[in-house]
């Protein structure tokens, strides 16, 4: 079972139906429970106890604990979502973890460890108030720097790079996939070329999305959220 019909348990479905026997959704919300979600049933905890060893993801964050607290009740073992897709790709964690220096591994480390437990309130104390210039590299850069945003969403870190940098840099490179972000993302770089007046080429937007090979893939994209697809 999947604990939670909300965004993050929508989009995992796929993915987990390629490696679990997905029976259905549980959700405390009644107006979701007797719908259909990703061609899945939604159900009410309640008819857990109706399942011989049942195990449960919960993929909501926020509720986890009250979550974790009625599943402990039942005494239903279960686990969060981010807890068991760490288990499960771990050697590609290390690996990130092993390419990071000594204080991103610090911040990586700390934000999975919040993750893996269920508990996000402690994130904040590995937040950066300046997190997209926090390495030199990129707080005092070089006019001759190239910059790449894959996923550029509406343009807002393109806009940082420029605003930081006085508008004296080589070139910015920013992808964005989704149409409505890229609708948006040419409107900002279009006023950040005219304000700071920026020649022609020093922007360049494209509507891709980057991966590790050419190739044409299909997304989900949620209306309510640009920044989830």
């Amino acid at each position: 079972f999947l604990f939670g019909g909300s965004l993050g348990g929508i989009l995992s479905i796929p993915l987990l139906e390629n490696e679990l026997n997905l029976i259905a959704i549980c959700d405390n919300d009644g107006q979701k429970q007797g719908t259909q979600i990703e061609g899945l049933p939604c159900v009410s905890p309640q008819v857990l106890d109706q399942y011989e060893n049942p195990f449960v993801l919960i993929s909501s964050c926020k509720h986890y604990q009250s979550i974790h607290e009625e599943l402990e009740e039942k005494n239903i073992p279960h686990c969060n979502l981010d807890a068991y897709v760490i288990r499960q790709n771990l050697e590609i964690f290390q690996e990130i973890y092993q390419s990071l220096d000594d204080e991103s591994q610090r911040v990586y480390a700390g934000i999975l460890y919040c993750r893996f437990l269920g508990d996000p309130s402690k994130i904040v104390e590995y937040c950066c108030d300046n997190q997209y210039f926090a390495l030199p590299e990129f707080r005092y850069g070089s006019m001759n720097g190239i910059y790449v945003d894959c996923g550029a969403y509406t343009g807002d870190v393109v806009q940082k790079v420029v605003d930081n940098f006085g508008g004296l840099l080589h070139r910015i490179y920013a992808f964005e996939p989704n149409q409505r972000s890229y609708s948006a993302l040419q409107k900002r770089t279009a006023f950040l070329k005219d304000i700071w007046a920026l020649e022609e080429g020093q922007i360049v937007c494209e509507q891709k999305g980057v991966g590790a090979k050419s190739s044409y893939a299909s997304f989900r994209a949620n209306a309510a959220n640009l920044a989830n697809v």
